[in-house]
């Protein structure tokens, strides 16, 4: 007598990263002092203890894509199912897409502006390009001061070719558009999730 449906996914939460957000030591969602954390997996911060797993789990999420927040590029996300004991239960894949914002929260990033940021955006990807193509001379310091480290245009260079997913968060109409032309131009895996004034996510 009762319904029975399939597992949900909940495809863009911090749930096993974040417990209390009003407390510091329960978040191991974003690397602090870091607009740009490609190279930054959130998987071995996960907490297969967390409380909120199971509460997620009776309201019928049984999997999710648990990623980082804050900066530019925060780094990527896993995707876990919401039973087992130890990380290696609860992984289904390490990454499955790389986390970018472009909306107010992202601001900083940019010299307070969306057009800096979308510059700023622009040059990473442009810098990770470069990096990928002049490797040796990257090697004996002969290339001008790169936009980013190498390990963060290292871990870039996968959605460049379409290998990774990126997911990047949009607010309004404009940074959803402007998601699109980055993807567009870059002829990469990018897609934006966008949160409508109502609150909830959606990927498009």
């Amino acid at each position: 007598g009762k319904w029975v449906t399939p597992g949900l996914i909940n495809a863009a939460t911090q749930i096993g990263l974040t417990e209390i957000g009003a407390v510091q030591g329960t978040n191991e969602g974003f690397v602090s002092g870091n607009e740009v954390a490609a190279s930054f997996n959130v998987l071995e911060g996960i907490n297969p203890a967390s409380q909120l797993i199971p509460v997620a789990r009776i309201e019928g999420i049984t999997t999710a894509v648990a990623g980082p927040g804050g900066g530019l590029i925060a780094g990527q996300a896993v995707a876990i199912d919401l039973l087992g004991d130890r990380i290696e239960d609860l992984t289904v894949k390490s990454p499955v897409a790389m986390v970018a914002a472009i909306n107010e929260f992202a601001k900083g990033a940019g010299g307070g502006s969306r057009a800096g940021v979308m510059a700023r955006f622009r040059r990473v990807l442009n810098d990770a390009r470069e990096y990928d193509r002049r490797r040796a001379d990257y090697q004996r310091d002969q290339m001008q001061t790169l936009a980013a480290p190498a390990a963060d245009l290292e871990a870039l260079l996968p959605v460049l070719r379409g290998e990774l997913p990126g997911m990047i968060q949009a607010n309004r109409r404009s940074d959803i558009e402007n998601a699109l032309r980055v993807a567009r131009e870059s002829t990469s895996g990018w897609c934006s999730r966008a949160r409508p004034r109502g609150g909830r996510s959606a990927i498009s």
